[in-house]
């Protein structure tokens, strides 16, 4: 799959199933760190509580069809209303957590081994890894070459509890990747966005390092983001291009009330305008919005970008 950006991510819920009593516990308070989890003694119970279990991204529709649209029925057209904005309403979602992303299966089950599970639930999204103490059995290696495993890993290695978690992190961030390919296929219709830039991917990755962000939004097509850190302080990185900074001064810059001097500062790049998640310039008195106006850093991608963080 491209390297891209997911337009949201989110800490959500790893599933883990083992017979071993001990071993579940344990490996349950070493996942419980990172992640939600939800764990299983029984390879069978899981799978119940699998195939009953909703998503809760499943009730949210972010591509609609514009049905008055006049290109709307034509073979060769396909109407879309995306509205980016909706994006950051799942961050007041409390069953957002509960979006199931991996699946941690125990090889040596009684009831159901763990490639019967993962076979069982192959028509599920959510990425399988595989638990084994045989090192060369072939169904598992059969299973990881026809995708029915994502990854297995052997209970004997010594840094199992390592590559474990490494791996669960690989797969959660997948998870939403997958989700986000077909939403920026349509948001970058008319242009790249910078989601697509590996420069401003590997920013955005350290950036959220650095800040211990664990959570985010896209909320408009310029590449801005809704952040969350583990405290739960939101934050919004307020992201330009010199093309968005071009089509706003071209919708918005020819205002007379707004003075020459600020409106300088936009065109040279000095400021960057946001008046807040879903909100436009036109919902505000001109005079006022200097104060709406951001000190920007410069990064050198795919194309020049302009970025500036505000705490909410």
């Amino acid at each position: 799959m491209m390297d891209i950006l997911p337009l949201f991510y989110y800490p959500s819920t790893w599933i883990y199933t083992d017979d071993d009593k001990t071993l579940l516990k344990c490996m349950t308070a070493v996942f419980e760190e990172y992640n939600n989890v939800k764990s299983f003694q029984s390879s069978k119970v899981c799978l119940d509580f699998l195939v009953k279990n909703q998503s809760p991204l499943s009730k949210y529709n972010f591509l609609k069809s514009i049905f008055n649209d006049e290109s709307y029925g034509r073979l060769q057209h396909t109407p879309i209303d995306f509205d980016v904005t909706m994006l950051a309403s799942l961050v007041n979602d409390p069953n957002r957590h509960n979006e199931i992303t991996a699946l941690v299966i125990d090889y040596n089950m009684p009831e159901m081994d763990g490639f019967s599970l993962a076979q069982a639930c192959r028509h599920l999204p959510m990425c399988k890894l595989l638990l084994t103490g045989t090192a060369q059995d072939s169904q598992v290696i059969l299973g990881f070459n026809k995708s029915l495993i994502h990854r297995f890993v052997q209970k004997s290695q010594v840094d199992m509890e390592d590559t474990l978690i490494s791996y669960l992190k690989e797969s959660s961030f997948l998870y939403f990747q997958k989700i986000s390919a077909p939403l920026l296929s349509y948001l970058e219709t008319e242009s790249q966005l910078p989601l697509s830039d590996p420069v401003f991917i590997n920013f955005f990755k350290k950036y959220c390092e650095q800040q211990n962000i664990n959570e985010y939004y896209l909320i408009d097509k310029q590449g801005s983001f809704l952040c969350l850190n583990k405290q739960g302080h939101r934050s919004c990185l307020i992201v330009h291009s010199d093309r968005s900074i071009d089509s706003w001064l071209l919708a918005y810059g020819v205002e007379d009330e707004l003075p020459s001097d600020e409106l300088l500062m936009v065109k040279n790049r000095k400021k960057i305008p946001f008046f807040g998640i879903g909100k436009e310039a036109w919902e505000f008195n001109p005079t006022d919005w200097p104060n709406y106006f951001y000190t920007p850093h410069v990064l050198q991608g795919r194309e020049r970008y302009f970025w500036a963080v505000l705490n909410l």
